[in-house]
């Protein structure tokens, strides 16, 4: 079940009662693309799913939704069992929208990793005569010997690279 909170503009900033909701939902006689962005801009803050039920809202402003990650539906009549449902579908479509971004951020970082190791075996093969093999074999070991992650080995590498070439310049 959810709990319903009614949020009427008044002592609490909007902000503020995001924060307390499991998921937001908006009743607008007319969707318009200032109140879309409004809400966007409040759910970078505090990511949850958003609803807007509106009676009225041009395909330019049903398309600015999704892409802003507010679920807009066109309604002239609510029961409760549609608003459920409409709920239970917009949290379901929000939590796998969130796993998708995490695993996305992952992955993004994983490659950044990687490209930075890569880039400091580089070096080594360059500056220090070594094969990509013995590159990657000193980055591990060095890792290893100095508890941090490879990634670290790799930056150091690279900035004491950088040094190096601004002393020579």
């Amino acid at each position: 079940g959810y709990t319903a909170t009614c949020w009427m503009g008044n002592s609490l900033s909007i902000q503020h009662f995001v924060q307390l909701a499991d998921a937001v939902v908006l009743d607008m006689e007319t969707a318009c693309p200032e109140a879309i962005e409004q809400l966007a801009l409040v759910n970078k803050e505090t990511p949850k799913p958003l609803i807007v039920l509106t009676q009225k809202a041009a395909a330019k402003v049903s398309r600015l939704a999704a892409t802003r990650g507010v679920d807009l539906f066109v309604t002239d009549e609510l029961t409760p069992t549609l608003l459920k449902s409409l709920i239970t579908t917009s949290v379901a479509n929000f939590e796998r929208n969130s796993s998708l971004r995490e695993e996305l951020e992952k992955n993004r970082l994983m490659l950044e990793n990687t490209r930075q190791i890569s880039r400091a075996k580089a070096l080594l093969m360059e500056h220090a005569d070594m094969t990509e093999a013995l590159a990657h074999q000193h980055i591990r070991r060095k890792a290893m010997r100095d508890r941090v992650t490879m990634r670290e080995v790799a930056d150091g590498i690279i900035e004491l690279a950088n040094v190096q070439l601004k002393a020579c310049a």
